[in-house]
């Protein structure tokens, strides 16, 4: 019997599938939609200014990344000791389905309705993604990671294409206004229901459970995890410093992300069809981009691949601030594209080699809470620059000082360090706890992790 290739395992299939169909949120209805529609449609404008909205739509943001900063660690302990984070999961992508298909019931002048939506949509799209992303450890060998996740993530980007392609088809067809825009969010929220069911169909969880520890209840055991974690820090070391590079790297990507419809609609006058295929460009470059990085990593080492990326990311956001004609920012686009998705990949990856199976809804917990800390402090950034008048162009060329410092701080991380401690951590953990049904795969750190 032939083996399957370890990113065409079942359970890695219907851990893919989430990641696909969790791209509608993601690529629609973050980065385009509600940046738009709620600003310049949901919101009255005052005078000739969307400066009223922008506000409440950085407000929306900062607000859902608070609450997800507050629990997403606590919720991962919880997930990890009860066995359930399959549960947690179908829990958090109901929840997003639901205010996804709820945003389309927005319309002008509901603003507090579309606030409100938006903010419960993005807390559990937040939290979702933390439960996706600590399933990695269980399906995927050390050796084997980096694929895995490149495969995952170029089939997100995938569906990424295809959810935002019938999201410009819709608006091309039914015009900018509101039926078109709320048409938009129903097809991202039935999209996302549809494509995020063979996930709790194919994808196993194994069941670490743990006994309720002395003068523990449920309602305390996640805070008693967290300072068990706290207490045994200096092993995870790795993992705490990259957390924190992680935060300040991904500032800079948070700029892109939130700005990028801004800059394509105000700075260059991007009609609806020449934004629909520049962000179709970005996306399939950033399958491109995933792809090779997932072929590369696990040979130079994931740090390595990292380094690399934060160069191209420095050059490229500086240069993007200063770009005044169309044709350059068209060309930057791959660029940022390539290397958003292969940065995205390897980040996940280094996050789960530090993680052993045990830990692995906490420490993403962890994780997660460095991205939502990466877009206060984007947007804080930019914000801080609006005020002090800096020309926009100059603040976008200014995040290229996120990138910077990422890859002077990746030099403090030893990656084969954080390998063998999470693997050390995992064998000591299943020794404890004798009904733990697996085992744990024979998994050498390579020479060159």
């Amino acid at each position: 019997m032939i083996k399957r290739p370890a990113w065409l395992t079942k359970e890695v299939v219907g851990w893919t599938m989430f990641d696909f169909a969790n791209q509608a949120f993601t690529m629609v209805i973050i980065t385009a939609l509600y940046q738009q529609y709620f600003i310049k449609q949901v919101v009255p404008m005052v005078g000739e200014s969307d400066h009223h909205g922008k506000r409440l739509w950085e407000i929306s943001n900062i607000s859902a990344e608070l609450v997800i900063i507050a629990i997403s660690p606590l919720l991962g302990a919880l997930a990890d000791f009860s066995g359930a984070k399959k549960k947690f999961l179908f829990i958090t992508y109901m929840g997003c389905v639901l205010a996804t298909l709820g945003l389309g019931l927005v319309g002008p002048g509901d603003v507090a309705l579309g606030m409100t939506l938006f903010i419960i949509g993005y807390i559990f799209f937040g939290a979702g993604e933390n439960f996706l992303n600590a399933f990695l450890p269980e399906i995927a060998e050390h050796r084997d990671m980096g694929r895995v996740s490149a495969f995952s993530w170029a089939i997100a980007y995938t569906g990424a294409l295809l959810s935002t392609a019938v999201a410009y088809g819709i608006i091309g067809w039914l015009g900018k206004g509101p039926a078109g825009n709320r048409t938009v969010a129903v097809w991202c929220g039935v999209y996302f229901l549809l494509g995020g069911i063979p996930t709790f169909i194919l994808l196993t969880e194994r069941k670490l459970k743990e006994q309720l520890p002395p003068g523990q209840t449920i309602f305390t055991v996640g805070f008693h995890r967290l300072a068990q974690t706290f207490k045994d820090i200096r092993r995870f070391r790795q993992l705490m410093r990259f957390l924190v590079i992680v935060m300040i790297y991904m500032a800079g990507m948070q700029v892109v992300i939130f700005y990028a419809g801004s800059i394509a609609n105000d700075v260059f006058k991007f009609t609806t069809s020449q934004q629909g295929i520049f962000f179709a460009q970005v996306i399939i470059t950033g399958i491109i981009g995933a792809a090779i990085t997932g072929r590369v990593q696990d040979r130079i080492g994931t740090r390595t691949t990292i380094l690399g990326l934060l160069v191209i990311w420095s050059l490229t956001m500086f240069l993007a601030g200063f770009a005044t004609r169309q044709a350059v920012f068209w060309v930057l686009g791959n660029f940022v594209g390539f290397s958003m998705g292969a940065l995205g990949s390897a980040s996940r990856v280094m996050a789960g080699l530090f993680s052993p199976q045990y830990k692995a809804g906490e420490f993403f917990g962890f994780y997660g809470m460095a991205q939502k800390l990466a877009v206060i402090l984007g947007l804080g950034f930019q914000f801080l620059l609006g005020t002090m008048g800096v020309a926009f162009n100059w603040a976008i060329a200014a995040s290229s000082v996120f990138f910077i410092a990422g890859f002077f701080l990746m030099f403090w991380i030893d990656e084969r360090e954080g390998r063998i401690a999470a693997i050390r951590a995992a064998r000591e953990h299943i020794r404890k706890h004798r009904d733990y049904k697996g085992e744990l795969p024979s998994d050498p750190v390579a020479p060159n992790g």
